[in-house]
């Protein structure tokens, strides 16, 4: 972990904070304590209430709630999930080894080549000041792809990526860029909490932009297609995972078990007889924690259905982007996923569509 850019950057921000006058001004009283929330989270290590669940059968009813929650989703994919196999990660096809700079400069164009300007004008600042707001780490100094840290008092995002010198580099960099466009448009703690399930459909949506976006460019090409397909192959695994732990949940739902330990016998059991790919135990699954699956399955549907809107109409596609990020995030969650559906989106017959045009890339001669 990048422990001196913590507490040097964002260590000076919440002693700011602390420092500050009270105020009587409810808007802002609820950006210093979100954004204190958030700063003690990072810098002491406790993560976010929802996922700390150190009793095991807390954990087991935690992921079962996440987990329901994507059934309408996974059902619109389900009949996919026989398409499974998932390749290595392909060669980049001459893609060069590139400098942050240049990794930088390319996602600068891409973003400015891909939004209209209001859009692109929100993100700039993050350009402007670079050094500062970006951090690019190498492989075993932090955990996941990357994140980014959104400080609603500031109105400042941080990005760190984990640079693994492939063309996921630039893919990385993307998605933290849509999380900071969703937070600087319509920022709340709720996207980290209770919304976390529709957390992910803007950053999987410029994913998608960028894989568009570098097809036009003859050195990423290749690679890029490759990439789309085992983007969107590993998808289906996923979804296919989610699907065999959300019947699973079901099941044990109402078991009444007298000890952990029979419970994770039962649950050990039953995933033995399941061949699903990925999943051994129970204990590799929750400490994994699945309920960061979920999001990003149905993200990949949204997103998927967003893209190709997109690619019929740009205005249309970017003024749909605008109406999904901002919708109410105070909202319950079905009501929140209700107006996904009101926008259309949710519809299986798009993911046939997508598939189409993945075909027909495979095909294309270089």
């Amino acid at each position: 972990m990048a422990k001196n850019w913590y507490m040097d950057v964002l260590g000076s921000r919440l002693e700011k904070l602390y420092s500050l006058k009270p105020t009587c001004n409810p808007s802002e009283i609820t950006k210093i304590e979100d954004t204190i929330e958030i700063l003690e989270s990072l810098i002491y290590g406790i993560e976010y209430a929802e996922e700390v669940h150190g009793d095991f059968l807390g954990r087991v009813e935690l992921e079962r709630d996440r987990l329901s929650i994507v059934k309408p989703y996974i059902e619109l994919i389900k009949p996919l999930s026989k398409r499974d196999s998932v390749e290595e990660f392909p060669k980049n096809y001459g893609v060069r080894k590139y400098s942050e700079e240049e990794l930088m400069d390319v996602v600068q164009d891409f973003l400015r080549s891909s939004l209209d300007d209001e859009l692109y004008n929100r993100l700039r600042k993050i350009f402007k000041k670079k050094s500062k707001y970006v951090w690019m780490s190498r492989i075993g100094e932090m955990d996941g792809d990357g994140d980014t840290i959104y400080l609603p008092y500031f109105d400042e995002a941080f990005i760190r990526v984990k640079r693994e010198d492939t063309i996921t580099d630039l893919g990385s960099l993307a998605h933290e860029f849509g999380h900071g466009l969703q937070d600087f448009m319509n920022f709340d703690l709720q996207l980290h909490n209770e919304k976390r399930i529709f957390g992910e459909i803007v950053s999987t949506f410029f994913e998608f932009l960028l894989k568009d976006y570098l097809k036009s460019i003859r050195e990423f090409k290749m690679a890029t297609i490759d990439n789309e397909r085992l983007y969107y192959n590993r998808r289906i695994l996923r979804t296919k995972q989610i699907i065999t732990m959300n019947e699973m949940f079901d099941k044990w739902e109402n078991l009444k078990c007298s000890s952990v330990a029979a419970l994770k016998k039962k649950m050990n059991s039953d995933l033995g007889g399941c061949d699903v790919k990925g999943i051994k135990s129970i204990d590799e699954v929750l400490s994994s924690k699945p309920s960061l699956y979920p999001p990003y399955v149905v993200a990949y549907i949204i997103a998927m259905e967003m893209f190709l809107v997109y690619t019929e109409d740009k205005k249309r596609g970017l003024d749909l982007l605008r109406k999904v990020m901002e919708i109410d995030l105070e909202l319950p969650n079905d009501v929140y996923q209700n107006k996904l559906t009101e926008l259309g989106l949710g519809g299986s017959e798009r993911i046939d569509e997508y598939e189409k045009i993945l075909s027909m890339n495979r095909s294309v001669n270089f």
